[in-house]
Parts: C-alpha cells; sequence; structure tokens
C-alpha cells in the first residue's frame, strides 16, 4: 500500500512537472511576460497549480494515511512549496535582469549568454527540488 501510494504521489508530481514544463515553453505562466519561459512552482498562479491545499488533501485522503503519515507528507508539501516559491521569485529577478541586458545598446552578448544560463540552471534547481520531494 504505501508503495503504490509513493508511486500515485511520484506521478502527479511529474505530471505537474510535464504541464509546467510544457507551459513555459508555450509562454504561459506566471512571469511570462517577456516570454521568457513561465513559473515553476506550486500553488496559486503561475506553476503547479494543482497541488494547491485542496488537491495535496485529496492524494492524502484517497491513500489512507494516518494522522502521522498525513502530517509528514503535507510538511513536506509546504516546506516544497516555500521553496518553489523562493526558487520562482529567483527566476523572475533573473528574467528582468535579462530583459535589462538586452535593451542596452550594443547588448554585451557575453553578459546576456552568462545570464541566460543563470536562468536556465535555476530552472534546473527548481525541476531537481520537485523531483527530491517525491
Amino acid at each position: 500500500m504505501r508503495k503504490i501510494g509513493l508511486t500515485i504521489i511520484a506521478a502527479c508530481f511529474i505530471t505537474g512537472l510535464v504541464v509546467v514544463s510544457a507551459g513555459a515553453q508555450m509562454g504561459g505562466g506566471k512571469g511570462s511576460g517577456m516570454g521568457m519561459g513561465g513559473g515553476m512552482g506550486m500553488g496559486g498562479g503561475g506553476g503547479m497549480g494543482m497541488w494547491d491545499g485542496s488537491h495535496a488533501m485529496h492524494v492524502i485522503s484517497a491513500l489512507g494515511l494516518d494522522d502521522n503519515q498525513s502530517t509528514e507528507v503535507k510538511a513536506i508539501l509546504l516546506k516544497l512549496q516555500k521553496e518553489m516559491i523562493q526558487k520562482r521569485a529567483d527566476i523572475q529577478v533573473a528574467e528582468i535582469e535579462l530583459k535589462e541586458i538586452l535593451e542596452k545598446d550594443p547588448v554585451d552578448v557575453k553578459v546576456a549568454e552568462t545570464k541566460v544560463k543563470q536562468i536556465a540552471s535555476l530552472k534546473t534547481e527548481a525541476a531537481m527540488m520537485h523531483i527530491q520531494g517525491i
């Protein structure tokens, strides 16, 4: 039963990650006003909104977890939500900084490349946070 429950949670996280990645590539989600990807996080707006509190409670009840297990899962999800909110903010700040770099004349391509790599790294860290959360 525990293995099946963990598999369900893992599948939900991975499905959400795929949905977020697809939304980011299509310019969806919060923080995509510049067309540089969407938010990647949990909770309200721009990201894995399906992992809001009500969905988490549904998964917990569907798994038939006891109170202690339920408390542990909630703590993990809340910690992950907080970390993802911070990561999403870091990504948005870096995207604004990239916009500033690109608006200069002439554009310093090396500086722009460094910023693009930083943004990619932050997005990779966010994806890994989800995987580690599983």
